[in-house]
């Protein structure tokens, strides 16, 4: 693997991006990753053995986009042992020129199948992905109404998301009122809650009413039809256009910069906060932090809460124990009222409706599981790789643009920054 400019280029207008490639062609046939050949004999993911968990596309034919998707993941200020495995799981056989396009690059890879095939999943190693990046489908989706302009987009990631909860995944939408279906779970309190936060914005006429719906608060889930705000701008501040590609290493530009991210670990706790730490990348690495993401568990929250419900419907059968004390004198009137009927806490009727639709997730989860497990054995791919945990939410994942100087770091946040150079705009 060496540094270079990318020999062939699918579309005329691609600007020369400095990147890891091969030093060697690779042969058309070794491109994909099911197919045996005279030069390799895998059959699927696993048997590559990647030290890297792999980033899979799924799409519905090989479109020029996915030429720039891969440059950015290619970029030269990568470190070469940090480079993940790029699995392109496409409806269509691309052409031959888009083959020759990205032959040269390392560990790119591609296969025919579609993420409504369990199958294609697992043989693109679903299991070892890092990522799932869903492209819209174009082509099956309904084009009669906008409401279904994305319906068959949302059943393929929905599904997906049922047989693999675990897996982190990005999704082009058409519509973005069609992100409310996106990761749904029934009986989410919090999600029901930020939809009638967003039902109140749309009645004051906003236009960014997604913004309160935690796929999209988590980076799981975009609209092209976002980007036509920039090309609005464009038509003032005609360099947005370049700004962006400059972002999003599409493009390079002498002196320009580049995204980069950090994880705070718990060594890094002593800086405390992000003006802290905002001084110390910029004295140091002439890093420019530009916000964080941030994740937090809620499955402490959730049993906090629950202890509250408890302890407010203790408080309350409380203040009713004269009352209580008046009908013991009088005797009960039958079995059930005078065990359960009045004593029993309000909130224990919620806890067993909870815990019978628990108990009714755990039984979908062991089927679901069995299912998998057996088209693995089938595919010949070990069990052990298949993560068998809840669908249930227990983490809330979000983005902090310009954060004050007194926020406080949490260990696990992940902050974006600009490095490798100044970004100034015209």
């Amino acid at each position: 693997i060496v540094k270079g400019f990318p020999p062939v280029s699918p579309f005329i207008g691609v600007s020369p991006t400095l990147c890891y490639l091969l030093k060697e062609k690779k042969p058309l046939c070794c491109l994909q990753l099911a197919q045996v050949c005279e030069h390799c004999s895998y059959r699927n993911a696993k048997e590559y053995q990647w030290q890297n968990k792999t980033i899979i596309l799924a799409a519905d034919y090989a479109s020029n986009g996915i030429y720039n998707f891969i440059i950015p993941l290619r970029a030269h200020f990568r470190s070469k042992t940090s480079l993940n495995p790029i699995i392109l799981l496409l409806e269509r056989r691309p052409d031959i020129a888009f083959l020759d396009s990205i032959s040269y690059f390392p560990l790119v890879y591609w296969m025919l199948g579609s993420i409504d095939c369990l199958d294609d999943l697992l043989r693109a190693g679903i299991t070892l992905a890092e990522n799932v990046v869903v492209v819209n489908k174009e082509l099956s989706n309904s084009a009669e109404e906008d409401s279904l302009s994305d319906c068959n987009t949302i059943v393929a990631v929905q599904t997906m998301f049922k047989f693999f909860p675990s897996i982190k995944s990005i999704t082009e939408l058409s519509q973005s009122s069609n992100m409310r279906f996106m990761q749904f779970r029934a009986h989410d309190k919090y999600a029901l809650h930020l939809s009638k936060m967003e039902k109140r914005e749309k009645e004051r006429g906003s236009h960014i009413s997604y913004m309160f719906r935690l796929p999209f608060a988590a980076g799981s889930v975009f609209s092209a039809s976002m980007l036509d705000t920039l090309l609005y701008q464009a038509f003032v501040k005609d360099y947005v256009i370049t700004f962006v590609r400059l972002l999003l290493g599409v493009d390079q530009a002498p002196g320009s910069g580049f995204l980069t991210s950090m994880k705070i670990t718990k060594e890094d706790m002593w800086i405390r906060t992000y003006g802290r730490l905002y001084q110390k990348l910029c004295s140091t690495t002439c890093e420019i932090p530009i916000g964080i993401y941030r994740t937090q568990d809620t499955s402490l929250a959730d049993q906090a809460h629950h202890q509250a419900s408890g302890e407010a419907g203790l408080a309350g059968d409380g203040n009713s124990e004269g009352a209580g004390r008046e009908r013991s004198r009088r005797g009960p009137t039958g079995c059930l009222s005078g065990c359960y009927g009045d004593r029993t806490p309000a909130y224990s009727t919620s806890l067993v409706d909870e815990a019978r639709d628990n108990h009714a997730q755990q039984i979908e989860r062991a089927e679901i599981a069995n299912l998998v497990r057996s088209r693995m054995e089938s595919l010949k791919l070990t069990g052990i790789d298949y993560d068998d945990v809840s669908e249930k939410r227990n983490s809330l994942s979000y983005v902090i643009i310009n954060p004050s100087c007194d926020l406080n770091l949490q260990e696990g946040d992940i902050m974006s920054a600009c490095a490798g150079g100044l970004v100034a705009a015209p």
